[in-house]
């Protein structure tokens, strides 16, 4: 027993209509469905570069510090250096023959300037 099911052209573009119809309001639930995902997400990504560009930002600070640290030390013992020499200099002003400090001196100023680096 099989039944025919037949309909008329008006009940097809019904039909076709609603189906339509359905296409229509699902695609637009899918979009407001993204839209919101998209809002719920937005404060993450914005949060996440802000991060990442103070985290650029401390990483080069770190870096200039350190070199900032290395200039400094350096010119810690160029001043160290030059102490020596002007005390050096102040014995032998003082009883004029100690030369010992003096050639010392001289020979640390001289290591320094080649090297870069003190005798200490």
């Amino acid at each position: 027993m099989e039944e025919t099911i037949s309909f008329t052209l008006g009940q097809f573009f019904a039909f076709l209509g609603t189906f339509c119809g359905m296409i229509v309001s699902v695609g637009g639930a899918v979009a407001i469905i993204m839209k919101f995902f998209k809002k719920v997400k937005e404060p993450n990504t914005v949060q996440d570069s802000r991060i990442k560009k103070l985290e650029d930002r401390a990483d080069a600070t770190d870096r200039m510090l350190d070199n900032d640290n290395k200039r400094l030390r350096r010119l810690e013992d160029e001043q160290r250096l030059t102490l020596r020499a002007v005390l050096a200099l102040l014995k032998h002003g003082i009883n004029g023959n100690d030369t010992q400090s003096m050639k010392d001196s001289m020979k640390a100023i001289e290591t320094f300037l080649v090297t870069g680096k003190t005798t200490d």
